[in-house]
């Protein structure tokens, strides 16, 4: 088998479908099959991540063509890209990690060449199109084979790939009132491997404390990730500000980031709250081993229809040696069950409510490992990339 993946989110960006394109294209090749990657302008694999597959950049791509009536010509370029590396590299199967732009031309190519496509949905790009309404004719978008609004092509592209897959839930249930759609299959998300020199047998979470410069006699709440308003990291913050004893850890850049800031100098929380910003992975690994809680406390939002599809970060967590603490909205249900393989801290409670919560783990250290171990044994049974790669492989055998 001959694989072509996808994504306009590829590396060096970082985020959650970066990693996640390039990680599957690495467990593609490591249980032997060939790889060809198309990643936009400008993505290369940097520094600190290995490489298994073949790496193409799209020199020609243009992110504002991705609609519009320009996009009708996009898509044709599109076409015969994909076309050309499907002859050249006997592509046998098109996995697209992300619907945007892409997808149109590449499945006009497929059907020339008589070669499958599955498509990834991941919650957020989907329900920022739906806003709350389904198409009321998707046959007549179908029929139309020349979408041009964003919206439309994302219907267009539901009711024409072979396979839909979602990595949760959540998402799986927002394709299923489709009335054109090919089968919807649950996958769910990996997460990378925690870096050797940063695992719990080369580094525990006191040595962790003293290289980043964190207090060795607080209990640290970290979290991973872009900021913006949806990640709800000014809850975390106020949690610490409520906690006794708390500290938090927050790595990553994004809009919200100024603002953040503020609301812990407000809270008189600037000591206790660090701020990194844009890290390497060695430095985010770092910061999730020396924390007792990686949270993600992501609220949905319904104007933006942003949404958290799963939450990589909460696997990550677990794999540092952190509880995972989320908000049980989206697709993170399927990741956190409530003091079953993390904690769940809904909306509805107050930070100050949260704080107890939090500080009643604190002083019961067994459930604090049993929870982490069972979240480790999930992400070794179900939540990584060699196993949800073996189960598309079988699944596509079985189509043949």
């Amino acid at each position: 088998m001959t694989v072509l993946i996808c994504s306009v989110d590829s590396l060096p960006r970082l985020g959650g479908v970066s990693i996640m394109a390039h990680e599957l294209s690495n467990a593609f090749a490591d249980v032997g099959e060939k790889v060809v990657f198309v990643g936009p302008k400008d993505s290369y694999v940097p520094s600190g991540f290995t490489r298994k597959y073949h790496h193409r950049e799209d020199v020609h791509y243009n992110r504002k063509l991705r609609a519009g009536k320009d996009a009708l010509f996009e898509d044709e370029r599109i076409s015969r890209l994909f076309d050309l590396i499907m002859k050249q590299d006997k592509i046998t199967r098109v996995l697209m990690v992300h619907p945007f732009h892409y997808a149109v031309g590449a499945l006009r190519a497929c059907r020339l060449n008589d070669v499958p496509i599955s498509v990834w949905f991941h919650g957020y790009e989907l329900r920022s199109r739906l806003k709350g309404e389904y198409p009321r004719s998707q046959r007549s978008i179908m029929e139309r084979a020349t979408p041009i609004k964003l919206r439309e092509r994302t219907f267009f592209t539901i009711g024409g790939v072979d396979e839909l897959l979602a990595n949760s839930s959540y998402t799986a249930d927002l394709l299923k009132p489709f009335r054109i759609r090919p089968p919807i299959s649950i996958t769910g998300c990996g997460a990378s491997a925690v870096p050797p020199e940063i695992s719990s047998a080369s580094i525990d979470r006191r040595a962790a404390r003293e290289v980043l410069g964190v207090p060795l006699d607080v209990t640290v709440l970290a979290y991973v990730g872009r900021l913006i308003d949806a990640k709800r990291v000014d809850r975390l913050i106020e949690i610490v500000g409520n906690g006794t004893n708390f500290f938090g850890l927050v790595v990553g850049d994004g809009p919200a980031r100024e603002r953040l800031q503020s609301l812990a100098d407000r809270h008189g929380l600037s000591g206790k709250v660090l701020f990194f910003g844009r890290v390497d992975e060695k430095t985010k690994w770092l910061a999730l081993r020396a924390s007792e809680f990686g949270c993600l406390l992501s609220e949905p939002d319904e104007q933006s229809g942003q949404v958290e599809g799963f939450g990589i970060s909460l696997l990550e967590a677990a794999l540092a040696g952190a509880v995972p603490v989320s908000s049980g909205t989206g697709g993170m249900m399927d990741v956190v069950r409530h003091m079953d393989t993390g904690v769940v801290l809904s909306p509805s409670l107050d930070p100050g409510s949260a704080a107890t919560v939090l500080r009643s783990m604190v002083s019961d250290a067994s459930s604090c490992e049993r929870l982490v171990k069972a979240a480790q044994e999930q992400i070794a049974n179900r939540f990584n990339w060699t196993v949800i790669v073996e189960k598309l492989r079988h699944g596509w055998l079985m189509a043949r």
